[in-house]
């Protein structure tokens, strides 16, 4: 497994430009089409929604239609009662019941009336009762009062129809007749035109719950709940009864807005849902037909977002095949560019490469690396032959350097004798600096050997004791190992001298040691004297950080540096009064 997916990635690795292209190209596409299906389906949803409202509210709209009709039979019904000469005469006060002919003959004529007046309308749909003040109460169909009609006239809805001149209509848990009595109903009432001050006479009108699902019961589906609210916001008749009778502020809230504005429907949110309102006001009844439609419902009924997302899927799939082949197509020349130009190692950089049967993008970059690669070698010639120039008169100014610098202080030593009138020491000092001269001019070059750097190296510690006296002792010790091997000219007198001169300020007397040695394929110097020492940190000098040294240790550092770079290190470990010790470390050469 774990050697699949190194093979995975190398592959990968090997073709990433066909891969990041094809991976770009591909996702671009998908991304595309998810976002136009998206778009796609929201619209088709909308459309859905929409045509759904629109078809809703037309089906809404009928259903108002024919409630407002059996309104107005129902204000038929009132107006044939309040307009009837036997229900007047029944409510007279002169109404005389012991006239049996009479009484019957008024009887026989109401019920006639009532039966007129229900034409076309079933007797069961509603319940019809006159009462009037003198508890004279007419009910029809031969039910009875479930209430007295004293407790009626004196119900707050009967207190409604004393301040209306118009039908009343209210709702209630349960009707007034035992026709009506075991469910929700709708009332409707009018006070009548025969009553008087003293007389006053209504007329009650039940529509039990069952009658007004008739209205809509078909017509309804799994998408929407159909409710008629009275304009107090309670629900008069719904097909869900734990509804009826519920007094619900949004629901008024929304049908009147739905009802108010132009639009077909309106959209409202309730929890995390979203919901559609199509609403139709009956004024005559001052009630609303509302539909609440579930949109998740329609969207989810809705079967064009399958074959959008089918079709989106399928078009993209295409697409992508087709970009996969191109895409293969246009890179397999540059794969092959990349071919040869991996075969051009760090030792034939300047090798030019050659395509078979190449594209014309491909032949144009085959020719510019062609002409790139002659560039360069013509460049790295130059280059390298212009840093081995730089860097010999770099040594050379720093050679130039040290030896004004050497002579300098042994001519000052010299000169120091000869004022202390050391005659003979200054002679010696003088023999032993020309030994110094003749080595030096002998060597153009700017390499000697361990071995004779160490004689140069005694013969100009010869010269400071003569001025210092026997105070400074010196050791040079000088390994067999190491005493052919080639060390830049003077590279350790600049550190001995700085020990001469500055190493025992404090302590007046002292050692200075000087190691010469081979380790592994390098040179190692020590160059330790246990004088005052320096309060600095330990670790590699940088350049002016070695404080009390001068123009030798400085140039030192830098020919080191430019003959050997990196490879070369100069390391100080010092304590204030226990000494110091300098290890310089470059690559061991013969």
């Amino acid at each position: 497994m774990c050697y699949k997916l190194k093979k995975l990635k190398k592959l990968i690795e090997k073709n990433n430009l066909f891969f990041k292209i094809t991976i770009t190209a591909v996702a671009g596409i998908f991304i595309s089409a998810a976002m136009i299906s998206a778009a796609a389906v929201e619209m088709s949803h909308q459309i859905y929604t929409d045509a759904f409202c629109r078809s809703n509210r037309q089906v809404t709209e009928r259903i108002a239609a024919d409630i407002n009709d059996f309104y107005t039979r129902i204000n038929g019904v009132i107006n044939t009662v309040n307009k009837s000469w036997a229900f007047r005469s029944y409510l007279d006060d002169n109404y005389d019941t012991d006239n049996s002919t009479r009484a019957s003959n008024i009887l026989y004529s109401m019920n006639k009336h009532i039966e007129t007046a229900f034409e076309g309308i079933s007797p069961n749909d509603m319940s019809v009762v006159v009462i009037g003040n003198n508890d004279k109460a007419y009910v029809s169909g031969g039910s009875l009062l479930i209430k007295s009609a004293d407790e009626i006239i004196q119900s707050d809805f009967t207190e409604k129809l004393d301040n209306s001149e118009n039908i009343v209509s209210d709702f209630k848990t349960n009707g007034m007749t035992t026709a009506v009595y075991d469910g929700n109903t709708l009332v409707f009432g009018k006070k009548l035109d025969c009553s008087t001050e003293n007389n006053p006479s209504y007329i009650y009108v039940s529509v039990p719950q069952r009658v007004l699902l008739n209205f809509y019961r078909e017509l309804n589906n799994n998408a929407m709940n159909r409710v008629i609210i009275g304009s107090n916001g309670t629900v008069i008749s719904c097909e869900n009864p734990d509804y009826i009778g519920i007094k619900s502020e949004k629901l008024l809230e929304v049908s009147k807005l739905n009802s108010e504005t132009e639009q077909i429907y309106n959209e409202f949110s309730s929890g995390n849902k979203k919901y559609s309102a199509v609403s139709v006001y009956i004024p005559s009844m001052d009630i609303y037909i509302t539909d609440i439609i579930d949109n998740n419902v329609i969207i989810n009924s809705n079967n064009s977002r399958n074959i959008i997302i089918f079709l989106s899927l399928a078009v993209s799939s295409v697409t992508a095949a087709i970009i996969f082949m191109l895409i293969k197509r246009s890179t397999k020349p540059i794969y092959k560019l990349v071919e040869h130009m991996s075969e051009v190692s760090a030792e034939n950089i300047c090798q030019h490469i050659s395509i078979e049967n190449p594209t014309y993008e491909i032949r144009k970059l085959e020719e510019a690396y062609n002409i790139m690669a002659d560039n360069t070698q013509h460049y790295i010639e130059q280059l390298m032959d212009e840093q081995d120039k730089r860097r010999n008169a770099e040594i050379n100014m720093l050679q130039l350097q040290i030896n004004p610098h050497f002579i300098y202080n042994t001519l000052t030593s010299v000169k120091w004798l000869v004022m202390q009138h050391e005659t003979e020491k200054s002679v010696e000092a003088i023999e032993k600096f020309s030994l110094l001269l003749r080595s030096t001019l002998k060597n153009p070059d700017e390499f000697v050997t361990i071995k004779n750097e160490a004689e140069n190296l005694k013969n100009y510690i010869y010269i400071l004791n003569l001025r210092f006296g026997d105070r400074i002792k010196t050791n040079i010790f000088v390994s067999e190992n190491c005493r052919e091997y080639k060390i830049p000219l003077l590279l350790i007198q600049p550190f001995v001298e700085n020990a001469f001169y500055h190493g025992f300020n404090e302590t007046g007397t002292g050692i200075i040691s000087v190691f010469f040695n081979k380790k592994h394929d390098n040179i190692v110097i020590e160059v330790m004297d246990n004088g005052s020492g320096i309060d600095k940190p330990s670790g590699n000098i940088k350049k002016k950080d070695y404080s009390f040294g001068g123009v030798g240790l400085s140039n030192s550092k830098e020919r080191l540096h430019l003959i050997y770079g990196n490879n070369a290190d100069i390391q100080i470990n010092s304590s204030k009064g226990k000494g110091t010790c300098i290890t310089i470390t470059f690559p061991a050469e013969k």
